[in-house]
């Protein structure tokens, strides 16, 4: 069986995004407790991600031990993986995370919903979504009496194949 792909309408962003929470990255530096004299209290860096192929700067940082390097003596990290962007934003608005790789549109629809409350602040990918197809599509009619999937609703993916299905 021989797999197709049709390039769906990107919108031009990158396909994967480094999101954090507006209140961590606020005054630009980690806050600590205690007098100048006394060592920093601990902060903990909690990072979500999704452990597939569009996340890879992600996962190589996690799997690599990458992310801990420029962290300082008082930052320890943890990484979660999660089965979608929409659960890591969900994740994040909840308070169990303070940042996360995650497609643009659950970030845009996180910041949106957020009132600015999460930052966009890294592209980290870049490519576009694609469809992938049992047959060669080139127009959503070619889709008639199939079945469709895309992974989560509200993904990059499943909010791209709308898009194209509409246009």
């Amino acid at each position: 069986m021989h797999r197709h792909r049709a390039r769906l309408a990107s919108r031009g962003g990158p396909l994967v995004v480094l999101v954090i929470l507006a209140a961590a990255c606020s005054a630009g530096k980690v806050t600590t407790t205690g007098s100048p004299s006394s060592p920093a209290r601990p902060v903990v860096l909690r990072l979500g991600y999704e452990p597939d192929l569009a996340d890879a700067a992600a996962v190589v940082g996690v799997r690599n031990g990458v992310f801990p390097l420029g962290l300082g003596p008082s930052v320890s990290f943890t990484a979660t993986s999660y089965d979608s962007g929409v659960d890591a934003m969900g994740a994040m608005r909840s308070g169990a995370l303070d940042a996360a790789y995650v497609d643009p549109d659950p970030a845009l629809a996180t910041f949106l919903a957020t009132n600015g409350g999460v930052r966009i602040i890294a592209g980290a990918a870049s490519g576009g979504a694609f469809l992938m197809t049992k047959y060669a599509i080139k127009v959503p009619s070619d889709l008639g009496g199939q079945k469709v999937a895309a992974p989560g609703a509200g993904s990059t993916w499943d909010v791209d194949l709308r898009v194209w299905l509409k246009s």
